[in-house]
C-alpha cells in the first residue's frame, strides 16, 4: 500500500500502474494502485496459521479492495457496503479517530500497524480489535454513522511512568 515511489533516475519502461508526478534530482512516482489509509470492506476471510496471510498477501491471492484476512473469526454477518465511507478526523501518535458512515455492517480496517496494546472503541463502547492482513488494525462497525477511535496504552509504559515519578520523589 505503498502511494509514492522515488526512484534515483527515471524507471524505463514505467509500469502502467505507476504515474510520474515530479522530476529534479530524481523522480518521483505515484502508485494509482494503492489503498486509501482507512476503508470499509464487506468480506473477510479467515486464514490460520496467522503466517499464511502473508504468503496469499505475496502471491496476490487476495484482492485487497474487497476483502480483508483475519485471523479470528469476528462472528458477524456483514452487509452491502457499497457507498460507505471512512475518514479520518484526528491523526495523533497514540490515537486515530475515525468517522465512519456504512449502510450495512462491515469491517473497518486502518493501515496502520496492528499491535497488541492499541485499543479500540465504537461510538465510546470497547470494541475487539482485529488483526487484519497480518500486519493492519481493524474494527467490525454496525451500519449507520459512528466514531471509531484507535488508541494506544501500554501497560509497561504507564508502569516505566509510575516507577520513573515514584523515583523522582
Amino acid at each position: 500500500n505503498v502511494r509514492y515511489v522515488i526512484s534515483p533516475e527515471a524507471i524505463d519502461p514505467t509500469p502502467p500502474f505507476l504515474r510520474e508526478v515530479h522530476r529534479g534530482s530524481g523522480v518521483l512516482y505515484e502508485n494509482l494502485l494503492a489503498l486509501p489509509r482507512v476503508m470499509v470492506l464487506g468480506a473477510y476471510r479467515v486464514v490460520t496459521p496467522g503466517r499464511a496471510i502473508l504468503d496469499s498477501i505475496a502471491t496476490g491471492q487476495v484482492e485487497s479492495s474487497a476483502l480483508t484476512l483475519l485471523e479470528q473469526d469476528p462472528g458477524i454477518a456483514l452487509g452491502p457496503v457499497t457507498g460507505a465511507t471512512a475518514e479520518i478526523s484526528a491523526y495523533h501518535l497514540n490515537d486515530v479517530t475515525v468517522n465512519v458512515t456504512t449502510p450495512g455492517p462491515g469491517i473497518l480496517r486502518l493501515a496502520d500497524a496492528w499491535y497488541p496494546d492499541w485499543s479500540v472503541t465504537v461510538d465510546g463502547k470497547p470494541a475487539s480489535l482485529l488483526r487484519a492482513d497480518y500486519l493492519l488494525r481493524a474494527v467490525v462497525v454496525p451500519a449507520g454513522t459512528h466514531q471509531v477511535v484507535f488508541r494506544f496504552a501500554s501497560p509497561s509504559v504507564q508502569r516505566g511512568l509510575q516507577l520513573s515519578i515514584a523515583s523522582l520523589v
